[in-house]
């Protein structure tokens, strides 16, 4: 293989580790502040498309883009329509990747500065680099420099081809070959980034036309949902959903492309005054992701419903959204597995609520407190595959060891129903003088509510902490009364037996679940030590 060969392939082998680093690490840096600008600027289609867009635009990542989308759909903090105004809005941001390396890369030669760059960037890495946030934030510059440095490989590599390479059967072959070559790369390269990268090298080096250029663009864009399709196969129903407005998207773009604006384009350009190759085609590609979006929007609400109306989910609420955690990006992946534990002690809380109520429980009610606790393990596992700090490790650990406190404490209320609701043992535990631990645990429990509502701020710590000395007081005043001759002549030896061992699995369950939120608590205080 000559050295130009190796150039090339060798720079895009770099360009895509660089794009990768860049992924990684801003996921670890600005995940919560996407999360933030997600939620609240999406109010309205127009609003979500200019996020997608200003979002993908300053991460240089539609895919970090699209997976915390994914999240915020699950857990129902994004609507369907907030969603794929997102969606729309990163394929646009995504072509700010295309002007950056066309000035950086092209109207510049960086390639000596970025090994500098990666040089510096790598010291203050290996020897200030304190906690996981700043190896992110350094890691990301190397990986700037590891861009720039793969820009000038290509360049040379696709120029120096140009000299040893016959372009005449290239130049007569039709625009649909060069469509099917963008769908070909982008699907086996899964960056849209990197065939836009070498889309330009080789309009750069002469190697191809400027409007087979603009058909590789066509392609690549179409090429890029592959990815879309392969993960939604197997997944959740707002990610079927997602993926069909992409693919749908993508395709009427590709098609108004080639046959509405691809005649025109030169026309388009010489009104523009833009002469420029590189420039016409990130230009074109810009344009054509613009155009598609106006068109879109006039139709929004006909197509979300269109959507809406598509796919069937298989998989339950808990299974649907524990699917769309990413769990290639640990921190946002341990984010959302908090928040998944927090919403199973919710339910933990309305369970045993209902034990202490007699309502009917259903046992299957049980079985998926039991169901979901799987499902977190599963998820644990998926995620120790990954390489973790030691703080994420923890943090893992204590969420697990919540959920099994969770599932303690319900199945210790759940094994009491059989007592509960016998006739002879309702009096005794409804006594709030002799037997004050049962209504202090419906109290308990009830009181758990105010945890969960968004409108109400209170730490765990400070609510088992303000509950703790209550419990335990009416636990051994129970047990005093129910020993002491006196308050409890009048109830026979058995009953008394069951009192106790019902005063003690009440207070237990309270217990657990105390330790649990204490859990969570602890796992807030190690992330943000972690920062």
């Amino acid at each position: 293989m000559s050295s130009e060969w190796l150039n090339f392939f060798a720079g895009v082998g770099i360009f895509l580790w660089g794009m990768s680093l860049i992924e990684s690490s801003l996921a670890k840096l600005a995940s919560g502040k996407l999360n933030y600008y997600l939620t609240s600027w999406t109010k309205t289609s127009i609003s979500a498309v200019a996020t997608g867009a200003v979002c993908t635009a300053v991460v240089q990542s539609s895919s970090l883009v699209t997976i915390i989308v994914l999240a915020l759909a699950s857990s129902k903090l994004l609507n369907l329509k907030q969603a794929v105004g997102v969606i729309f809005g990163a394929n646009l941001g995504t072509t700010a990747t295309g002007w950056l390396v066309t000035y950086l890369g092209f109207k510049f030669s960086l390639g000596d500065f970025a090994i500098y760059f990666i040089g510096f960037a790598a010291l203050l890495r290996v020897f200030f680099a304190k906690n996981t946030n700043q190896v992110a934030f350094y890691t990301l510059f190397i990986s700037i420099g590891l861009i720039l440095f793969s820009l000038d490989l290509i360049k040379s590599g696709t120029i120096a081809l140009s000299h040893n390479f016959d372009i005449t059967n290239l130049q007569s072959q039709s625009p649909f070959i060069f469509v099917a070559v963008g769908i070909l790369l982008a699907t086996l390269v899964q960056s849209s980034s990197a065939v836009m990268m070498m889309n330009l090298s080789a309009a750069h080096a002469g190697l191809i036309s400027v409007e087979h250029a603009f058909a590789i663009v066509v392609g690549a864009d179409i090429g890029t949902t592959s990815t879309a399709i392969l993960g939604s196969i197997k997944g959740a129903k707002i990610k079927k959903q997602l993926a069909l407005a992409h693919v749908v998207f993508n395709l009427t773009n590709a098609i108004v492309a080639v046959f509405l604006i691809l005649p025109f384009i030169k026309t388009i350009f010489e009104f523009l005054n833009i002469t420029d190759v590189l420039i016409s085609i990130v230009a074109f590609h810009s344009i054509i992701n613009l155009i598609g979006i106006l068109v879109y929007l006039t139709l929004f609400n006909y197509f979300v419903n269109f959507l809406s109306l598509r796919f069937s989910d298989s998989l339950s609420p808990i299974e649907s959204r524990l699917s769309l955690i990413p769990v290639n990006m640990p921190p946002v992946a341990i984010e959302h597995f908090r928040s998944e534990t927090i919403a199973f002690m919710n339910k933990v809380s309305q369970f045993n609520q209902k034990c202490l109520s007699i309502d009917y429980i259903n046992p299957e009610h049980y079985f998926e407190l039991k169901k979901m606790e799987g499902l977190f393990i599963k998820l644990s596992r998926q995620l120790s595959e990954r390489p973790l700090t030691q703080e994420q490790t923890q943090v893992i650990y204590n969420l697990l060891a919540a959920i099994r406190d969770g599932i303690y404490s319900a199945k210790l209320l759940k094994d009491l129903l059989a007592d509960l609701e016998q006739p002879d043992l309702s009096e005794s535990y409804h006594d709030k003088t002799m037997f004050p631990i049962f209504n202090q645990s419906k109290a308990f429990y009830e009181d758990s509510r105010h945890l969960f509502d968004q409108k109400v701020e209170l730490s765990f710590k400070d609510f088992s902490k303000s509950w703790y000395e209550k419990l335990y007081h009416e636990f051994k005043t129970s047990e005093a009364n129910l020993l002491s001759s006196q308050i409890s002549q009048n109830i026979s030896v058995d009953i008394i037996s069951t009192l106790l061992n019902l005063n003690k699995s009440l207070y237990k369950s309270c217990k657990y679940y105390m330790q649990a939120l204490e859990l969570i608590d602890k796992t807030i205080k190690e992330t943000n030590h972690e920062n």
